[in-house]
């Protein structure tokens, strides 16, 4: 059976609210990963004037955290205070659920971040923690470096 296409103008008319009603009824929008590739697509054009997917090898329906912070596209970065923007946070939700944020400003150990997640809130959000008190600034996540958890600087962005 053929799905009924729904169409949406976005234009002056449409509130926000209408919006995020279409997108949730759509399952429009995009999850921690793919927030995060966006972000890195941006900066390495600006920054290296080519796009992710040459570093990355695929588009980002076909990227994860794994992905993204895996050892042959990413560098783990073992000393907390040379994190800078653009370098990732690989953590664990309360449900083990891998999730990443990006790194917008490092302030003498206080990380400034951005991150597509569900807290109390969804959709893109910021925060902050400090490197000397991460979980405890960071409720709804683990950090666990046993399990891979911590800071990554994408190959390509060096």
């Amino acid at each position: 059976m053929a799905s009924k296409a729904v169409q949406i103008v976005l234009d002056k008319d449409s509130s926000i609210e209408q919006i995020q009603q279409f997108m949730i009824q759509n399952k429009l929008g995009l999850d921690c990963s793919g927030f995060i590739y966006r972000m890195l697509d941006f900066l390495l054009l600006k920054t290296k004037g080519k796009r992710l997917k040459s570093a990355v090898g695929s588009h980002v329906g076909n990227t994860n955290v794994q992905k993204l912070t895996s050892l042959r596209l990413s560098e783990k970065i073992e000393d907390f205070t040379q994190v800078k923007p653009g370098d990732l946070v690989k953590l664990n939700s309360h449900k083990e659920i891998p999730h990443v944020f990006v790194v917008l400003e490092n302030l003498n150990g206080i990380i400034k971040y951005a991150h597509n997640g569900i807290t109390q809130l969804n959709g893109v959000q910021t925060g902050e923690f400090r490197l000397d008190n991460i979980q405890e600034d960071l409720p709804y996540y683990t950090f666990n470096p046993k399990n891979g958890d911590g800071f990554y600087r994408l190959k390509a962005l060096i």
